[in-house]
């Protein structure tokens, strides 16, 4: 029986990292997507290269591939290559004040990125578990509230350009095409579309 591989985008972030930690000392092979685009959003302070490193030297067998979620070629080429048993998608642009000041650049890192994302799972990964890490921001001013989880009312422009591909993945998840298994999780609460969430974090 080959071993558990885990594919996460946005390791060397927040979330990403801790992903990474946990399937690691569950027994996963992990490997990380990650090109370093918080420096290019923020400059030096928004730096997780020293993230990056401590994964590859605290992490057995920790495999870093430098990818823009961006470039679906790529992306699919990495998903073909690694085969994963699950995938986390945690990278985004995660600024409100930013996604106002760059919206292009903004939905192609949210909505597009997630994409190319779900469509190379689609295609070389279709029976492995799908976890998007989201934002409580997609329910609007009262997040947690029951009404708000119901009616989804994004309170900015990043919450709406977060929410796009949660709709377009779930579209695609109940679509008679053969399509991932699709979770999303966002603050402490995970909804499944397809299956139980392997892991959730707060997004």
């Amino acid at each position: 029986m080959s071993r558990n591989r885990l594919l996460v985008t946005g390791s060397s972030g927040l979330i990403g990292s801790e992903v990474c930690t946990w399937f690691a000392q569950a027994g996963y092979q992990v490997h990380g997507v990650d090109n370093n685009q918080r420096a290019q959003f923020f400059g030096e302070q928004g730096d997780t290269r020293w993230n990056q490193a401590r994964l590859q030297r605290t992490l057995p067998e920790y495999v870093h591939h430098e990818v823009d979620i961006r470039d679906r070629a790529k992306v699919i080429a990495m998903v073909e290559e690694v085969r994963p048993s699950v995938i986390v998608h945690a990278a985004a642009q995660p600024s409100h004040d930013l996604a106002a000041r760059i919206p292009f650049d903004d939905f192609d890192t949210n909505a597009v990125g997630t994409l190319n994302m779900v469509e190379a799972a689609r295609q070389f990964a279709p029976e492995s578990p799908f976890i998007l890490m989201s934002t409580n921001k997609v329910y609007g001013d009262r997040p947690n509230t029951r009404h708000a989880m119901s009616s989804p009312t994004p309170s900015s422009p990043m919450a709406y350009r977060r929410r796009c591909p949660s709709i377009s993945a779930n579209i695609r998840c109940s679509a008679p095409q053969k399509w991932p298994r699709m979770s999303w999780s966002r603050s402490t609460d995970a909804t499944s579309a397809c299956r139980p969430v392997v892991f959730a974090a707060a997004a």
